[in-house]
């Protein structure tokens, strides 16, 4: 699932919030260094990403959208989920930091 959007969340440390808003509250886990590839009008670079995680659960809303319209979904379904973000820390003017 990509994080995109800021969907509902169920944290298993402190219960009902939205997503992004746990992930902003979330401190960093790891900061590692990654090599950027040259693209057509930057050069090759090196990127300081941080890296957060959590787990927690996603409620499913619409049967359209997580199965087969033959299947019922309750309002209380959930999926299990583990939530990585990898973003750049500080990234060079002109440049469109990593997320």
């Amino acid at each position: 699932m990509r994080n995109r959007q800021n969907r509902r969340f169920i944290c298993s440390n402190i219960g009902k919030i939205n997503l992004q808003t746990r992930l902003n509250q979330v401190s960093e886990k790891k900061e590692i260094i990654i090599e950027v590839p040259k693209k057509k009008n930057e050069t090759a670079r090196e990127a300081n990403i941080e890296v957060k995680y959590i787990s927690g659960l996603i409620p499913i809303r619409s049967p359209s959208l997580y199965g087969s319209k033959k299947h019922d979904h309750k309002i209380s379904d959930r999926v299990a989920v583990y939530v990585i973000r990898a973003k750049e820390i500080d990234p060079p003017k002109g440049s469109e930091a990593i997320d």
